[in-house]
C-alpha cells in the first residue's frame, strides 16, 4: 500500500482477505476505496455486490451487479499500479 497508495487493485485484493475471514464490512470498506480510485472497474463493482449480499443488503447487491454487467469491460491495467 505504501508503494502504490492510488492502486485500486491493491484495495480490492485486500478485500478478498476480509471476505475469506467473513469480515464483509471490512471488505466493503476496502472495495469502496478501490471504487473511489477506479470507479469504472466492473470487477470491483461485482466484488462489492457479493459482499453486500453477504451482509443482507440483497437489493443493493443485486442492483450493483446489474449496473456492473451493464458497463463496458473492466480496466485491465491501472497506471497507478504500474511499477515501471
Amino acid at each position: 500500500m505504501e508503494l502504490h497508495p492510488n492502486c485500486g487493485q491493491l484495495y480490492a485484493d485486500w478485500s478478498v482477505v476480509n471476505t475469506k475471514q467473513n469480515d464483509f464490512g471490512g471488505a466493503i470498506q476496502k472495495l469502496t476505496k478501490a471504487r473511489e480510485l477506479e470507479p469504472e472497474n466492473q470487477d470491483f463493482m461485482k466484488m462489492m455486490s457479493i459482499n453486500l449480499v453477504c451482509i443482507g443488503q440483497v437489493d443493493r447487491g443485486v442492483d450493483m451487479m446489474a449496473r456492473a454487467r451493464a458497463r463496458r469491460p473492466a480496466i485491465i491495467t491501472s497506471p497507478a499500479c504500474s511499477t515501471g
